[in-house]
């Protein structure tokens, strides 16, 4: 049976809204900057969804379905250009059908015609895949009609998720065809990323603490990484919560061609059925 690594693909979701009901929210160049996008990600082997000016109800056949396609070790990217606001720290996404016209409770209405961000990527996450990319283009600095410019509220991406705001606090995103094709990601945009070191870090070496020019890598389903140490001739695991020593599992007796030796190894996969090891050895 195939690996999780070989099974697993690089997935999208883009979605992009320019019409809204109120015409006078209605923006110009989210829809094209989504299109661009998807095509962009096909060009590199994505297999992506992608819908325009949809309504509410579709918003959430758009997520459901992707979520249902999600697979452990996926790379997905998630965008949304359009509208976007906040309430209570909870950041919404605003389909093209929102109209939201202040006669009742709006948390009340955000809940129940808005798609929750933090939500949606809380359900990505829970699908574990091994990375993800979370785009959100929105506080524009023309915003739906009463409620003012602002900035989304903060969330807590996981060590596998670069999370990109289109703009910084108290910025809005440029919308105006006429300054190109496509928008323009404010200076003051806000790159958020809780990365940890969990291999090497201790600089080049042969040290159960480093690594010597590592190449490919496996993350098993205890999140294990398996490294590849090409210069060491070895394969490494890191344990996670363990980022202090790597343990060798193969390899490590100088490089040659012997069986338990290896000559610059350059990737690695774990076999779950078998649990075994598989090596590309290709010096040898």
């Amino acid at each position: 049976m195939a690996s999780a690594a070989l099974l697993s693909k690089k997935r999208a979701l883009v979605l992009g809204i320019d019409q809204y009901a109120d015409k006078a929210s209605t923006l110009q160049i989210c829809v094209v900057d989504a299109i661009d996008l998807g095509k962009a990600l096909r060009d590199i082997k994505f297999e992506v969804s992608q819908e325009t000016n949809c309504s509410y109800t579709r918003f959430k056949e758009m997520i459901d379905d992707f979520m249902r396609k999600i697979q452990n070790g996926d790379f997905i990217v998630f965008y949304f250009a359009g509208h976007g606001l906040q309430s209570d720290d909870k950041n919404y996404l605003l389909s093209s059908d929102y109209c939201y016209d202040h006669s009742i409770d709006e948390k009340s209405y955000l809940s129940k015609n808005a798609a929750n961000a933090q939500n949606i990527l809380h359900q990505i996450n829970a699908k574990r895949p091994r990375y993800i990319i979370f785009i959100l283009d929105c506080c524009r600095t023309k915003q739906i009609r009463g409620n003012p410019t602002s900035s989304l509220a903060s969330m807590n991406p996981t060590s596998e998720t670069l999370l990109v705001y289109s703009c910084g606090a108290g910025q809005g995103a440029l919308d105006d065809a006429q300054i190109g094709r496509n928008s323009h990601i404010s200076v003051n945009a806000k790159w958020t990323q809780n990365g940890v070191t969990i291999a090497g870090g201790d600089g080049g070496g042969d040290a159960t603490n480093q690594l010597y020019c590592p190449e490919g890598l496996f993350v098993d389903d205890n999140q294990t990484v398996v490294i590849a140490d090409f210069y060491n001739h070895r394969v490494v695991q890191w344990k996670k919560g363990n980022t202090t020593n790597g343990q060798v599992v193969a390899g490590d007796k100088g490089q040659g061609n012997g069986l338990n030796q290896l000559d610059r190894p350059n990737n690695v996969l774990v076999d779950k059925e078998t649990d075994n090891l598989i090596i590309c050895d290709p010096a040898n």
